[in-house]
């Protein structure tokens, strides 16, 4: 017997599946050092059957709500009244094969770092195999965006770290209990998955399903707002990194120049693009490398071009160059939004100029995921790891592409090595300027403006 887990059921109107779901846990190889079961007022023999396992196995620990209060604020409960530093989710219509609770316990105790393990099940409807499981229907993932979106974690099926979430947390309206906490624990990046089913996952006409949780797309939606709201709260009353205290001063910056409406469609933007092409341009990332690189004095904190400034550029361009026929330079790639959109758009080379090696891993493996994802060829895109200031451009470059990240030496520095290289060139240059604060160095240098993006970019073109 294990000292730390804690099984934790909902029960309502079960008396037909819950004598043979508490036979399967009682006979588990490494049986649970606590059961704790709400029952939420059932009317049937569910209580009278619990109290008879109740009496001979005496970890079997049961608390009756006076009415009715739903699946998450039965959950909830269960997790305050259990004792132990690991909890097991578990429905009373399910059937644990012998050995979940030692292959869970095996993950945990394996590496501190786990916050949730997550496993495989067998999906029965009306008590026959349907020949899936529910990683066929729910995919495995540690995407916030993609679960942000759409649950994909069921709460009989998951197990979590207790210490990773508050006891005293609210489920917010029209939101089940189990899509929060994949919510809280996927940040934490420790999430395991175990791909061989370890139970049975009963379907049937019976199966509860709490009133006031999404059952409409109107619902869904306003699930998906009062998410959004419990993480901002949640955000601002933690103390909060410099790099996220960036973030905030970024989001000001923005609604002051653009409005309030301009910069939630921006935010949407960039969030949908994550989404769409499966990748995580969004997160916080502290420029640790560069600083400890002696170069904090010119490094900027990370903050990526939005989406829909990017979109507006790639417009333009089709205007003057031929997009496939093109060889791209981004400066400053940062986790490569600009290089996966430049794909996106056909661009026919591609290529990043990153100096923060976290930056550039994560690069890196965004354009993996996309090529993987979008069946484009790998060869179309890199990212280098490199000082702007001294990367040797290479042949072929028709397309600059930098959002102004830099201090005013390493901007002059970069502008004087583009224009050293557009002076050699045959045919014409083009640069792309987000956040155009030094436009003046372009134009002393014989650039010229074809196109202004409302005051959020430039278009440039050299004619050697």
């Amino acid at each position: 017997m294990t000292n730390d887990i804690s099984v934790c059921m909902c029960t309502y109107n079960g008396e037909k599946y819950i004598e043979r779901q508490l036979r399967s846990i009682v006979s588990q190889a490494m049986q649970p050092n606590e059961v704790i079961i709400v029952d939420d007022s059932s009317s049937d023999r569910t209580v009278q059957i619990i109290e008879k396992f109740s009496s001979r196995y005496n970890y079997i620990k049961l608390y009756i709500n006076s009415s009715n209060m739903g699946v998450n604020h039965s959950f909830l409960k269960s997790i305050r009244k259990s004792s132990n530093g690991i909890v097991v989710f578990s429905d009373q219509d399910d059937f644990w094969y012998k050995d979940r609770l030692a292959v869970i316990d095996q993950i945990f105790k394996g590496d501190c770092n786990v916050s949730m393990v997550v496993t495989n099940a067998h999906i029965y409807n009306n008590e026959k195999y349907t020949g899936l499981t529910t990683f066929d229907i729910h995919k495995p993932t540690r995407s916030f965006l993609k679960v942000f979106y759409k649950n994909r974690f069921i709460g009989c099926q998951i197990a979590i770290r207790k210490a990773k979430i508050s006891e005293n947390i609210t489920i917010p309206k029209y939101t089940y209990y189990d899509h929060l906490i994949a919510l809280l624990l996927l940040q934490s990046e420790g999430v395991s998955f175990i791909n061989r089913p370890l139970s049975k996952y009963a379907r049937h006409e019976n199966t509860v399903t709490e009133l006031g949780v999404p059952n409409s797309y109107l619902e869904s939606v306003s699930s998906r707002y009062f998410i959004f709201l419990f993480f901002v709260k949640r955000m601002l009353n933690k103390k909060v990194s410099d790099s996220l205290k960036e973030g905030v001063k970024s989001l000001a910056r923005s609604i002051e120049s653009r409005g309030v409406i301009k910069t939630a469609v921006f935010i949407g933007g960039e969030l949908l693009f994550d989404a769409k092409f499966g990748v995580d341009t969004r997160s916080m990332v502290s420029s640790t490398s560069v600083i400890n690189q002696g170069m904090s004095d010119v490094a900027r904190p990370y903050q990526g071009t939005n989406f829909y400034i990017i979109r507006f550029i790639f417009r333009e361009l089709k205007k003057v160059v031929d997009l496939e026929k093109s060889h791209m330079l981004d400066y400053g790639s940062g986790m490569g939004r600009v290089i996966l959109s430049g794909l996106y758009y056909g661009v026919a080379q591609v290529e990043g100029v990153e100096f923060d090696r976290d930056l550039y891993n994560k690069c890196n493996e965004n354009i993996d995921k996309f090529c993987k994802e979008r069946k484009v060829s790998r060869n179309r895109a890199k990212c280098i790891l490199a000082d702007a200031q001294l990367y040797e451009i290479p042949k072929g470059v028709n397309i600059f592409f930098l959002y102004n990240p830099f201090s005013s030496p390493v901007i002059e520095r970069v502008v004087e090595r583009i224009f050293s290289f557009a002076k050699t060139q045959e045919d014409e240059i083009i640069v792309a300027y987000v956040n155009p604060i030094f436009r003046e160095l372009f134009l002393s240098k014989g650039f010229v403006i074809f196109s202004k993006g409302d005051g959020e970019f430039d278009l440039y073109k050299y004619s050697p």
